[in-house]
């Protein structure tokens, strides 16, 4: 298993301007800080659960 890629594409598309980010500093902007961190944990959960669930099913295929 190569998990450099894996480690570089996360990296990679944890700080791009993506539709979360977006939506993150639009929230913070207009609602504070304060009311923007669900939305963050939400993001960071989201993408962390969705890495493990293709690593583990793509282990399971191949």
């Amino acid at each position: 298993m190569q998990i450099l890629p894996l480690i570089l594409f996360g990296i990679a598309t944890a700080f791009s301007p993506g539709p979360n980010n977006i939506m993150t500093s639009y929230t913070a902007f207009n609602f504070g800080f304060r009311k923007a961190i669900p939305t963050m944990l939400g993001v960071i959960i989201g993408w962390t659960l969705l890495i493990i669930l293709l690593q583990l099913t793509s282990a399971a295929v191949f």
